[in-house]
């Protein structure tokens, strides 16, 4: 090849581009960003519009439908979505990832600037806001001790401060503090003693408490800046300020107001380990090195540290970078383990010599490859890192094949150029043909759509990357080293003769002889395996779930629930928590916030009602019980607290997929969307393995609503304003001015003491000035009324929604969402009958008197529980069942009116009792409890036995007789996990038939031939035997995602090997070998390469198969391995499926070959050998 001959003949220019590539490789790899996930930058436009005092059903007609309406059509948009409340209209705009976030923004703008017309001129000006989820918080820090809570304050502002100030910081916003004021409580009595009123106090306070500049003074040369610097500077300036004198006697504030140096009303309770705190949480810029930033943190608070002595306590509570470092140093160590066991495999095969030059090529092309990423401006995430743990095996593909091929040249008695040049001339076009269709494998994926695309985008990117460089450090650098550092006893000639090359001529005769019989064997193993893994199979899983570092505690109380109820209610969840405190590193509360505010998870609501506990747990390596089982004994632990809706959530690992199971009731009559809401909520939560079950319809906070009598107020010489900006002050308090201490500012506020203000017969008792000065009761200007009524009204794509969602234990989320798909499916679907429910003839026996022992159980127990009323109309209904031959649209209506009966008796408590389904295919612990007894079971072992003997009867029983009845123009849409699973299961599919398109050209290409890519293209079917057989042997589920692309990988791989076999095949044809000769020659001479290749890609991924590696960090064996979770499945299914195609390939491909190499004959086409191969 041209480019290796002009390499060999330039050794020294070759030598100094290696040492290039090392310097930049190095820094590159020493200077790239770390990250544990991609950054997605998923753009997310925000249009809140605030319209104060207003329902949600208004707000949803007058402002969302209208915001809604010009938006839609906006090109590039995925989702809009809205939620319409009290006062407020918040829609969300989601684009697709390849829209740039500023041009998501303007398009958002042009468009509301459209609607803005058509709001109400009360409605305030619409704010356009991007949410970028790439910003959230990579660290939490902790503040705590014994001060007082203004210095525990003024501290954490000066951390704040300091830390907005680290490079590479974008924002630091603080949780748990209390807000300072100066705070006025009148005294009305009082007021109304001195003759005063309450507006003329709260004109006078803004009115004393100022700063103005009058401008400048000329004066004897000297022009002088003139000011009246009125500003209060002590809180007992407010407490002497002198409102009026009666009969001479000054009258001050003091007087008839209590002022206090206070707190605001507490917004949020933040708690460290059960101790009180300020808790920080600083989200990086984009692209910023979370390690960096990290370390730069850590630095500034240990130096707080240091200042504060032991008063105060700082703690991380939460670092992203700890868990970037271990996921680093995993996968590190999984290169490094696997890169040894590499080398130690090329020593045994091929000789110390040739397998130094062979390895050689792996360090080379992984420092091009860094230094390529960096180009591209990517991260060192765990994405990368994997790709490089997959390519590592791949790396030495070529330079086995090339430089096994030099020493075989050499042997043959050539010099050492004469061996490079023509030894690597001779396969240059193989291993470039091997390397194309391997990347075109993963060609497809770089088009992957979605957030599931930018997430997995990295993998091909990357792969194609190295293995680009590998082909390139195989024809250039292998070669020049094979010139000037081999010699012809390099090597020992090939020994033939050897047991293991005997009994592969053996297998491969036999092949040979009989081709027709070996590819009946082998289609018979594939059918054999497939039919396997269907029937014991472990299912299928969107992404694989990881043992979580963290987990939160959601706490949601009715709306109305004030914040020292729900800070009650956390406390109880902490002391329930307790007992598990030896798993946990921290356990951090936040009351006032739901979702993760505490862990930087998610973006958080605030509220009074909401709460969150969240449980970090030790990492991963020091944990001894998976935080998976703790987390499902702590949901046992709080499931019986009550006053509030609480569930416990994992955090959300790799990328954002949403809930396992996400149902959307779509419809326009919001009562009837509540009672489908209630109504499947009962349905979905008897499916076996369901937590966290959730609607987001919510109750409005109750409500008192004022109406004023308009004409009386007017009568009375008030208006609606006064009367509204009255009871604002009295109740929630009205700021009149604000305090400054050096650089802080306090607000002044004002409002009634708290005994004035206890309930309702409180405020009637409340008296307005008017414009006389006269004071007005307030229960004469209208009256109160409680209101209530839906707290949000949430919309999708402009069509009103209400959104279910619940999570999975215990099950694969797949099945779990299968039964919820089976429960809600609606009547008249003929995915399922009404046939499948029950045996109707067993029903009929049972009806007649016959014996109970011959209905099947289930059958049985229904039967059984059935009132005399509900058995006489089922009677009925079953009298009138037709025959087979008659009308089978009656016979179905018939069989939906038992239906409504036994939907009846399935309410009943006491169906699932210990003996109702006594079936053999319980777990043994069940069928010793029924062993037993219900007599003697306790309260937990009936509960156990009956989710078992519920998880046995739903699939084809339960589910089918409980479908959802949806009234015309009402659907259901399901979403989450399962939108991006149908949407990532379509992509795969559509890629692996691209992927296969792709290696076809490029073989046809290199052969110039049809008969011969189709023969190479069988390896890829051979590789799903093995496939399967891995899955089925490591007891793994189907990934849609992780075996997708072990698929897809397979594809590009396993060709390799037949391609290097059929192309030696005919070379030697070419030479005047025989068919069968020349089959049998090119399997023995190129059976040690093709073994060495697959061996090292399958020795490359073991250590992220079995999840153990060598820590070259602290020199000892590393037993559990974090990333392995991500990547077993995949790991497996490139081992299971290269190896099984390479043992069949090795007998299989010669098979076919000869087989219709003779056919072609026969029919007298050349063949596919009779072709000249391209060189």
């Amino acid at each position: 090849m041209l480019l290796t001959d002009v390499a060999i003949r330039n050794r020294t220019t070759v030598a100094v581009l290696g040492l290039i590539i090392i310097l930049m490789g190095s820094y590159s790899y020493m200077s790239l960003p770390r990250e544990a996930a991609p950054d997605i930058p998923i753009p997310f436009i925000m249009v809140t519009t605030t319209y104060e005092g207003v329902s949600p059903e208004d707000v949803e007609t007058s402002v969302t439908m209208k915001i809604e309406k010009e938006l839609n059509g906006i090109r590039g948009v995925e989702e809009i979505t809205s939620s319409s409340a009290e006062g407020m209209s918040l829609i969300s705009v989601e684009f697709t990832p390849d829209v740039p976030s500023e041009v998501a923004l303007q398009r958002v703008r042009d468009r509301v600037d459209l609607a803005k017309a058509e709001l109400p001129l009360d409605a305030e000006e619409p704010v356009i806001t991007e949410i970028n989820f790439a910003e959230m918080p990579i660290m939490l820090i902790s503040i705590a001790g014994d001060v007082s809570p203004i210095q525990l304050k003024e501290i954490a502002d000066d951390l704040q401060d300091a830390l907005e100030s680290v490079p590479g910081v974008l924002k630091v916003n603080m949780a748990g503090d209390l807000e300072p004021e100066i705070r006025l409580e009148f005294y009305p009595d009082r007021i109304t003693e001195y003759n005063l009123t309450i507006p003329e106090i709260l004109a006078l306070i803004p009115s004393e408490n100022v700063n103005i500049s009058a401008g400048g003074l000329e004066t004897e040369g000297m022009k002088f800046n003139v000011r009246i610097p009125a500003e209060f500077v002590k809180p007992e300036e407010v407490d002497h300020l002198l409102l009026t004198v009666r009969s001479g006697k000054p009258i001050y504030l003091s007087d008839v107001a209590s002022v206090r140096y206070t707190f605001k009303d507490r917004l949020s309770y933040s708690r460290l380990n059960g101790f009180d705190n300020i808790t920080l949480s600083v989200s990086k810029r984009v692209g910023s090195n979370a390690v960096y930033v990290s370390d730069y943190v850590k630095a500034v608070v240990a130096k707080a540290q240091e200042q504060a002595g032991g008063v105060l306590k700082f703690d991380i509570t939460y670092d992203m970078s700890k868990m970037v470092r271990n996921m680093v140093a995993d996968l590190e160590n999984n290169i490094g383990s696997a890169l040894v066991l590499v080398t130690l495999v090329l020593l045994l095969f091929l000789g110390w010599r040739p397998s130094t030059i062979v390895a050689m090529i792996i360090p080379l092309s992984m420092l091009i490859t860094f230094f390529l990423v960096q180009l591209l401006g990517y991260t060192l995430n765990m994405i990368v890192l994997f790709s490089l743990v997959l390519v590592l095996g791949m790396l030495v593909d070529n330079a086995i094949v090339i430089v096994e091929n030099i020493f075989r040249h050499l042997q043959l008695g050539h010099s050492r150029v004469e061996a490079a040049i023509l030894g690597a001339r001779q396969v240059a076009w193989p291993v470039t043909t091997s390397t194309l269709t391997t990347v075109c494998a993963f060609f497809p994926l770089m088009f992957w759509p979605g957030i599931m695309g930018d997430f997995m985008k990295y993998m091909p990117i990357t792969l194609t990357l190295g293995l680009l460089a590998s082909l390139f450090v195989g024809l250039i650098f292998n070669p020049v080293i094979c010139s000037v550092w081999t010699g012809r006893s390099s090597a020992a000639p090939r020994r033939k003769d050897h047991w293991f090359i005997q009994g592969y001529r053996l297998i491969q005769q036999a092949g040979l002889n009989n081709p027709g019989l070996t590819l009946f064997l082998a289609f018979c193993l594939l059918v054999g395996v497939a039919t396997l893994y269907g029937k014991i199979g472990q299912g299928t899983e969107f992404f694989p779930e990881g043992d979580p570092e963290r987990a939160v505690i959601d706490v949601r109380a009715p709306q109305g629930t004030n914040i020292h109820k729900t800070d009650q209610i956390a406390r109880l969840i902490e002391q329930r928590v307790e007992p598990y405190r030896q798993w946990l590193k921290h356990v951090v509360t936040n009351v006032g916030s739901s979702g993760g505010a505490s862990t930087g998870l998610v973006a958080s609501a605030g509220g009074p009602h909401l709460a969150n506990v969240t449980l970090v747990f030790y990492d991963f390596a020091e944990r001894q019980r998976p935080s998976s089982e703790i987390i499902a004994e702590v949901r046992q632990a709080v499931s019986d607290i009550s006053g509030a809706e609480i569930q416990v959530e994992k955090e959300e690992m790799g990328p954002p997929t949403g809930a396992a199971v996400s149902v959307r009731l779509v419809g326009e009559n919001f009562k009837t969307l509540e009672n489908l809401s209630e109504q499947a909520k009962r349905m979905i939560a008897g499916v076996p393995n369901i937590v966290n079950l959730r609607s987001d319809l919510e109750a409005t906070r109750p409500e008192l609503a004022f109406t004023v009598d308009r004409r009386v107020a007017m009568l009375l010489g008030v208006n609606t304003a006064i009367v509204g900006n009255f009871l604002k002050m009295a109740i929630f308090g009205t700021k009149v001015g604000t305090y400054r201490q050096f650089n802080d500012e306090y607000d002044i506020t004002v409002r009634l003491p708290l005994a004035e203000r206890v309930n309702v017969d409180d405020l009637h008792r409340l008296r307005i000035p008017n414009a006389a000065g006269e004071a007005v009761p307030l229960s004469s200007l209208g009256t109160f009324e409680y209101q209530g009524g839906f707290g949000t009204i949430n919309r999708v794509d402009q069509k009103r929604v209400v959104t279910i969602t619940a999570d999975a234990e215990g099950r694969l989320s797949s099945e779990v969402l299968a039964d919820v798909q089976r429960t809600l499916l609606p009547l008249g679907d003929t995915r399922v009958g009404a046939g499948d429910v029950l045996n109707w003839s067993a029903l009929r026996i049972l009806r007649m008197g016959g014996k109970s022992s011959s209905a099947p159980s289930p059958t049985r127990r229904i039967w059984e529980v059935l009132s005399e009323k509900q058995r006489d109309n089922l009677e009925v209904a079953l009298s009138e069942q037709k025959s087979e031959e008659e009308d089978k649209e009656e016979e179905e209506r018939n069989q939906q009116q038992i239906l409504a009966f036994i939907n009846e008796a399935l309410g009943k408590p006491d169906f699932y009792s210990a003996t109702a389904f006594p079936e053999p295919n319980l777990s043994e612990k069940a069928a010793q409890l029924l062993e037993r007894g219900p007599a003697t079971l306790a309260e937990e072992e009936v509960r156990f036995l009956n989710r078992e003997l519920l998880a046995s009867a739903w699939p084809n029983i339960i589910a089918p007789s409980m479908r959802l009845e949806l009234p015309p123009g009402y659907e259901i849409r399901y979403a989450g996990e399962k939108e991006e699973q149908d949407k990532a299961q379509a992509f795969l599919s559509k890629a692996f038939g691209i992927a296969l398109l792709l290696v076809t050209l490029v073989l046809v290409i290199q052969f110039n031939s049809l008969m011969v890519p189709v023969i190479i293209m069988t390896t890829v079917v051979l590789s799903l035997i093995g496939a399967l057989a891995g899955l089925l042997i490591c007891d793994l589920p189907f990934g849609i995602i992780m075996t997708g692309l072990g698929v897809i990988s397979l594809a590009g791989v396993v060709v390799n090997n037949a391609i290097v076999l059929l192309a030696y095949t005919r070379e030697l044809q070419r030479q005047g070998l025989d068919l069968i000769a020349a089959a049998a020659e090119a399997g023995v001479t190129r059976l040690r390469p093709v073994l060495l290749t697959a061996t090292t890609t399958i020795i490359g991924l073991i250590p992220m198969a079995v999840g153990i590696s060598y820590d070259f960090h602290t020199f000892s064996w590393a037993t559990k391995s974090e990333s392995s979770q991500w990547w077993r499945n995949m790991a497996v299914v490139v081992i299971f499926g290269l190896g099984f195609a390479t043992i069949l390939t090795l007998v299989v491909v010669p098979s076919l070959y000869v087989m219709l190499s003779r056919m072609s004959l026969r029919l007298g086409f050349k063949g596919p050998g009779a072709e000249h191969p391209r060189e």
